[in-house]
């Protein structure tokens, strides 16, 4: 769609692609500068978790305490959280503003939310009041 785009990888998947001497400090210091604002026009978080129909609530679990890939820049950079399988991670993410759930992880319901996202189709539904995980700090 014309986006330039820096996809996140944890310590772990890096090591996996091979990079050596990478561990949680240097991906923090990769990722967390003080010039993210000047790299970066927007930001999109996706949060794939999966779980059996019986477990609503599945919290996402980040690769480290106080990781890299926890949108600590949502004020200052635009962000949007996109759940696909889970409609309750909004307790993981409450600082975020925006948050979307797609309702599947498949390239049809990823590519709506693009659209969506981009304004090239509307939005539709209405949501649950559960989204808001019955917390104070997911409504600020």
């Amino acid at each position: 769609m014309g986006f330039e785009v820096h996809i996140f990888k944890t310590a772990d998947q890096r090591r996996a692609a091979g990079e050596e001497g990478v561990n949680f400090m240097s991906v923090i210091s990769d990722e967390a500068t003080a010039d993210y604002s000047g790299k970066y026009d927007a930001a999109l978080v996706v949060a794939n978790v999966k779980g059996f129909a019986q477990e609503a609530a599945i919290r996402i679990k980040w690769s480290t305490p106080m990781a890299a890939e926890i949108p600590w820049y949502v004020t200052e950079v635009p962000t949007v959280f996109v759940s696909l399988n889970q409609p309750n991670h909004l307790i993981d993410v409450p600082m975020v503003k925006t948050a979307i759930h797609a309702h599947a992880a498949t390239r049809e319901a990823i590519r709506a939310t693009v659209e969506k996202i981009q304004g090239l189709s509307e939005f539709q539904g209405t949501f649950n009041e559960n989204v808001f995980c019955d917390s104070f700090d997911t409504r600020l």
